[in-house]
């Protein structure tokens, strides 16, 4: 019954968070029955699971590299964003650049202002990502998009990137 609920119906894994919150409400629904005396005891019960079985574990957050531009490669294509518009350009690079360089997430970038930058003149210095903005289309949640917290992380998984001399002088657009 366990390992039915560590896999999708397509046959993947299932996520350590859809395995526990599958497990929670099998575990609630059986210990009614058992309150109800329809079993004797909960099989999901610690003590009744079977003898060295574990329940799935994060997916290890290794990069593919094949999915990842070279340096050189990231490096021309800001320089082909910088080239479109007026004004979308240099924000194209500064969005992207701080992607690349400082490893931060579409809506970390979005809610980032110069204020939350700390860029020592030599060196690497950490962005402030404590805000995210959400921007969800129209007639998907009645809430109103706005700011949000920094998104969970794991427990070996570091917040603030530190953004290196390349991100710097990208810099992301005054707010």
């Amino acid at each position: 019954m366990l390992d039915a609920l560590a896999v999708k119906l397509d046959g993947k894994p299932a996520s350590p968070q859809d395995f526990s919150r599958r497990r929670r409400v099998l575990h609630r629904a059986l210990g009614y029955a058992v309150r109800k005396k329809r079993l004797d005891k909960n099989p999901l019960s610690k003590p009744n699971l079977p003898e060295g079985w574990i329940p799935p574990q994060a997916a290890d957050d290794t990069v593919d590299l094949r999915a990842v531009g070279s340096p050189a490669l990231v490096a021309e294509m800001l320089r082909a964003c910088g080239t479109i518009g007026k004004r979308q350009g240099p924000r194209f690079v500064a969005f992207y650049g701080c992607m690349f360089y400082a490893l931060m997430r579409p809506s970390e970038v979005a809610a980032l202002t110069r204020q939350a930058c700390s860029l020592p003149e030599n060196g690497w210095g950490p962005p402030d990502l404590r805000r995210r903005q959400s921007r969800r289309g129209p007639g998907l949640h009645r809430r109103r998009p706005g700011p949000r917290g920094p998104r969970p992380q794991g427990p070996d998984q570091g917040q603030a990137q530190p953004a290196g001399p390349p991100a710097r002088a990208q810099g992301p657009d005054p707010a």
